[in-house]
């Protein structure tokens, strides 16, 4: 949920970023989304205005820090599925396809969303979260490239990876996967 990045931006530092920014970098991990919405001209900007400099990584510590709290605690908020996903996995599935999900958000934030979305029938064989490998997340292949291992697949070529944000979509793509874009989801 994007308004969650404006609140940890609000409470860190009493600087205001829009809704529109906050979209901005979605599907990176979390430490990395507040950087790159660090580097947006505009809030960079805005910060240079208050604080006479760019932002730091300290900086992005806290925002980190006031975020995650947030995060965790209104994630069941946004646990429901996109319209046709369950009946997709669901037909996927009767083909004996196997679902493997990577996610921006870190294991915290996972850890209690995925009970949450198993409750609305989102079911995953595997996940993996963006600070769950040491090689990091998106837009790099290791979170998809977890999966194949995970799930025993054999041929990377067989897999899609389908996303809704322009950093899995580069995932899926450097991972040597079919790749979908979704137009049509939270993001």
């Amino acid at each position: 949920p994007t308004q969650i990045f404006v609140e940890a931006f609000r409470q860190a530092f009493d600087v205001e970023i829009t809704l529109a920014e906050a979209r901005v970098p979605m599907g990176l991990g979390k430490w990395q989304h507040i950087e790159a919405l660090g580097k947006l001209p505009a809030v960079d900007a805005r910060w240079q205005a208050k604080f006479g400099r760019s932002m730091s990584a300290a900086d992005i510590d806290a925002i980190y820090a006031a975020f995650m709290p947030l995060q965790i605690a209104k994630v069941i908020d946004f646990s429901s599925p996109i319209a046709g996903v369950i009946d997709t996995i669901a037909a996927l599935r009767a083909e004996g396809i196997k679902i493997g999900s990577c996610s921006g958000y870190p294991r915290a934030v996972m850890e209690r969303l995925v009970p949450a979305a198993a409750e609305h029938g989102y079911r995953p064989d595997h996940w993996v979260a963006t600070d769950d490998l040491a090689a990091g997340g998106r837009p790099g292949p290791w979170m998809a490239l977890q999966n194949v291992i995970a799930l025993g697949i054999d041929a990377v070529a067989h897999c899609v990876k389908v996303d809704d944000a322009a950093p899995g979509i580069s995932e899926g793509l450097n991972a040597g996967m079919w790749t979908v874009g979704l137009a049509v989801s939270g993001n």
